[in-house]
């Protein structure tokens, strides 16, 4: 199994939005500037499983001194939209 990374975020890292989809093996990270176009980050094959214990979580290969704030936490299911879509 293979995963597909398409590149680094290149936008401000003051606020985004990440969209994490986990359905039929696959999880599809995408991330959003704007909360309306969704480019793809990460392609990525994944477990299935009945269910998934989820939450955010942020770390730093610099050690310490991040500072991180998470708003908007929502756990909802798979939208179910096409792989090149991206609204």
């Amino acid at each position: 199994q293979s995963d597909w990374a398409t590149g680094a975020f290149d936008e401000s890292a003051s606020g985004i939005w990440l969209r994490v989809t986990v359905a039929k093996g696959v999880m599809r990270i995408q991330h959003s500037s704007d909360g309306l176009r969704w480019p793809l980050l990460r392609l990525a094959p994944f477990p299935v499983s009945q269910g998934y214990a989820v939450g955010p979580m942020c770390c730093s290969p610099e050690r310490g001194g991040l500072e991180v704030v998470f708003s908007h936490f929502e756990v909802m299911p798979a939208l179910g939209k096409a792989l090149h879509d991206l609204t």
